[in-house]
């Protein structure tokens, strides 16, 4: 097989104890396959992130593109990692076979989501990807006509009034007209 982003032959080579995929010797891109995957998360233990965290949320998409199946020519359909990570990995789910770029699987490792892989790709992670950008845009919006000190003090009174026995009682009152106190 050859690379779908720089052309070069692959290897198989072991991308975790116990994973093998097709892997670049130039941009080190990978080609897996899901089974391959589903296997090795059912008999290795989840292992603790040591990289930094930070370096998966700067990492950029490097293949914008659309990509075929080196497999079955098909268009690979890309999938969202999570809202803060830019980057997105590329599957055929006829092949059952994911892309991942050459930073990709190291930022996956970054973030501890190695194990998460199937979740990412299914239609449940994809849906609370967006609904976490959906809430982070609304948390902008909503920054940005408050003002950062006024967004904090409402965030506060916000998480005390939500665990609040009174909290129906609390917001009529802070809706009411003073001439209605008082």
């Amino acid at each position: 097989m050859y690379c779908l982003s720089c052309n070069t032959e692959t290897r198989r080579e072991s991308l975790e104890p116990g994973l093998m995929a097709e892997q670049c010797p130039t941009c080190q891109g990978t080609w897996l396959a899901l089974d391959d995957y589903r296997r090795w998360v059912a008999q290795a233990p989840q292992q603790a992130t040591e990289a930094l965290a930070a370096t998966a949320e700067l990492l950029e998409e490097t293949s914008p593109r659309a990509l075929r199946c080196p497999d079955c020519a098909q268009l690979l359909q890309k999938y969202r990692v999570a809202g803060h990570l830019k980057f997105r990995l590329d599957r055929c789910s006829a092949c059952r076979k994911v892309w991942l770029d050459g930073e990709e699987w190291p930022a996956l490792r970054a973030q501890g989501l190695t194990h998460s892989l199937l979740h990412i790709l299914s239609d449940r992670g994809q849906r609370e990807v967006r609904e976490t950008e959906s809430r982070e845009r609304l948390d902008a919006t909503w920054r940005a006509r408050l003002g950062e000190a006024d967004y904090a003090e409402a965030q506060r009174v916000r998480a005390w009034l939500a665990g609040h026995p009174l909290r129906a009682v609390l917001l009529a009152y802070l809706q009411a007209s003073d001439s209605t106190l008082g």
